[in-house]
């Protein structure tokens, strides 16, 4: 799978990573079965300042958690062998009810935003990731420890 990023998002990478002074080192856990989505999001997100754990799929990403390492955020994709995002979602809520999770999808389709909304997803975001969408929603929900149900992230050919 080709990671699309679009020029405008180029241009424009290096004015939304974050200053040095605002580097916060928050922990952000990205779960997505694709290696190139891992690595690029991962890159970016570190650039921006913050601590980036990965995990392949919803087992690795479970115990991630379950070690003890204090989790911001969870990114994490719908669809993934073994374990699908909502599954690995609800299994993420049973443990700890109030970590913010975001969720990633190729596929736009209303009955996964619906089933997202229902476990409390706080955004859904659709692929190709908008490098500014993605900056914008993780900062407002390591942030304000947004708890807001699931707002679709409009995405035009604007960055």
């Amino acid at each position: 799978m080709t990671v699309r990023v679009h020029r405008a998002q180029k241009r424009t990478e290096a004015a939304l990573l974050r200053k040095p002074e605002e580097q916060t080192k928050d922990t952000i856990l990205l779960v997505d079965d694709d290696a190139e989505i891992r690595t690029s999001v991962g890159d970016i997100l570190n650039r921006s300042g913050y601590r980036v754990l990965t995990a392949a799929d919803g087992n690795s990403a479970l115990q991630v958690l379950r070690d003890g390492i204090v989790i911001d955020l969870v990114i994490a994709d719908y669809q993934m062998p073994v374990m699908d995002g909502l599954t690995l979602i609800r299994r993420i809520k049973e443990e700890k009810p109030k970590m913010p999770v975001v969720m990633l999808t190729g596929y736009g389709d209303l009955e996964s935003y619906q089933c997202a909304a229902g476990l409390d997803v706080i955004r859904y975001i659709r692929k190709p990731i908008r490098l500014r969408a993605l900056l914008q929603v993780v900062r407002d929900a390591v942030t304000e420890g947004s708890c807001a149900r699931p707002r679709e992230q409009v995405q035009t050919g604007r960055s």
